[in-house]
């Protein structure tokens, strides 16, 4: 039995060019074809919770996980990530932040 990845391509686009390297273009077509296609869905979960992975220690991930599907734990860990990560002198950018998550 074969195990399917799941693969994210992070492009940065320092130069802010308008279009995708064409080599990224390429490697991410063949993984289409190979049936390796990531839904949009997921995506958007994983960029919710991506800082919440990064930061928060690593026994707090099944609690990560379940926040993406769960509106109320989202909403907790949210206000947790922000308490604890965000500096005070970001204290204006709180309460603004705070409407986007």
């Amino acid at each position: 039995m074969t195990k399917k990845a799941k693969i994210l391509f992070v492009y940065p686009n320092e130069r802010a060019m308008s279009t995708i390297p064409p080599a990224i273009a390429l490697l991410s077509q063949l993984l289409k074809q190979k049936d390796h296609i990531t839904p949009k869905v997921e995506v958007a979960k994983l960029r919710n919770t991506f800082s919440m992975h990064v930061k928060f220690p690593k026994d707090r991930w099944p609690e990560i996980k379940k926040s993406e599907d769960d509106p109320e734990v989202y909403a907790q860990l949210s206000k947790e990530f922000i308490d604890t990560y965000w500096s005070k002198r970001d204290d204006d950018l709180k309460d603004a932040v705070r409407g986007l998550f």
